[in-house]
């Protein structure tokens, strides 16, 4: 009786609430666990059987526990985060930065792709934050949406181009140029009703994924690109705002 006390002390339990719960255990698994004396209690076969099994349960219990507490208190934290491939990393580092001023524990994962495919990924439950933008579209419902920042789309011109010393270029200006196009582009399909509307026609020579390519191509005087402004940072590039209609 003695040492049941000890066991019921350790367990932090009274002894009838840890008779009640061996004996659901024992006939969950089929079988008595203990033998039970007055001076003496001792595991039976079943008990043996059975206690590295219970053991490893609780030990593992015990892990998930502390890995909870790390999670409510911040601690050991994963934050999933997409980011727009098209958004400038100079517009985004202060906010990591922050993040990882304000929440030590934070272990931020980030992952580039275009806007649509992060969308996709956010309701899947593939990431948690996404920064992104598809203008004309009315965010999802089932989304929390925040606006960071406003970014003017230009026309990016190599410093050659016989546009490139204008203040802005209108829609109509650009029409019969060469045109890099960025298969990433945040107004694709959007941007297209625009010039057609104006009978503005634009010749796509190259296609890029990537904007530092389109961005040496612009420099080469191959033909312009519809880009962020933010993300027009070649010497031999000058980004132009788009007017007549503004993007």
């Amino acid at each position: 009786m003695q040492e049941a006390c000890h066991g019921t002390e350790r367990c932090h339990v009274a002894q009838p609430s840890l008779t009640r719960a061996i004996r659901q255990l024992e006939q969950e698994l089929g079988g008595a666990l203990f033998h039970r004396e007055r001076s003496h209690t001792h595991l039976l076969e079943l008990g043996r059987v059975v206690r590295p099994h219970l053991e490893q349960v609780y030990r593992e219990m015990q892990e998930a526990k502390r890995q909870a507490g790390d999670v409510t208190r911040l601690r050991h934290t994963p934050l999933k985060l997409g980011v727009m491939c098209t958004i400038a990393p100079d517009q985004i580092v202060g906010l990591v930065s922050a993040v990882r001023v304000r929440h030590e524990g934070i272990e931020l994962k980030m992952a580039d792709a275009n806007a649509w495919e992060l969308e996709e990924r956010l309701l899947q439950g593939d990431l948690e934050v996404a920064i992104y933008c598809i203008p004309g579209k009315e965010p999802d419902e089932r989304l929390h949406v925040l606006p960071l920042f406003r970014e003017q789309i230009v026309a990016a011109l190599g410093r050659q181009h016989r546009l490139a010393s204008r203040n802005a270029v209108r829609v109509k200006d650009l029409d019969g140029q060469c045109y890099i196009h960025r298969t990433n582009c945040e107004f694709a399909g959007y941007a297209d009703p625009v010039f057609q509307t104006q009978n503005v026609k634009c010749t796509a020579v190259y296609w890029s994924e990537r904007d530092d390519w389109t961005l040496a191509m612009v420099a080469a005087g191959l033909g312009w690109a519809f880009m962020p402004a933010y993300s027009v940072n070649h010497p031999a590039v000058v980004g132009l705002a788009i007017i007549e209609p503004e993007f």
